[in-house]
């Protein structure tokens, strides 16, 4: 062989070997993707402290439960907006009111348990 071609040879095998050296000790996708997950998970259950609160989530009032309107007179108000009333509860200090809508949808409607006004209401479905 002549030396022009050993040369070649012995730098092809060079490249070869940096090549398989390289692939050795590169992560792998599959090394990767737990740390992304495992990043995730930590870091997911903070994302909900850097959002406010939606506006079905905000306290309908401040005002002591003494001054609030009844669970009955509350029944009584969506009664009257149309509602076919299933249940109410009180959440965030607002009465959630369990309902049919006119057309049979379930619905919860936030209401506002100072006036008896409705502040939001949302599909139970989504």
């Amino acid at each position: 062989m002549s030396t022009g071609v050993r040369r070649l040879q012995g730098g092809f095998e060079y490249l070869v070997r940096a090549a398989q050296f390289r692939a050795a000790h590169q992560p792998r996708a599959s090394n990767t993707m737990p740390k992304i997950l495992l990043t995730i998970a930590l870091i997911a259950p903070l994302a909900g402290f850097a959002v406010p609160a939606s506006a079905a989530e905000q306290a309908c009032t401040t005002e002591a439960a003494s001054k609030w309107i009844s669970q009955s007179d509350a029944k009584a108000n969506a009664t009257a907006l149309g509602y076919t009333v299933r249940s109410t509860t009180i959440e965030n200090n607002c009465y959630d009111v369990f309902a049919l809508d006119k057309v049979g949808k379930h619905i919860l409607a936030v209401m506002d348990p100072m006036t008896g006004k409705i502040v939001n209401t949302e599909n139970e479905s989504g």
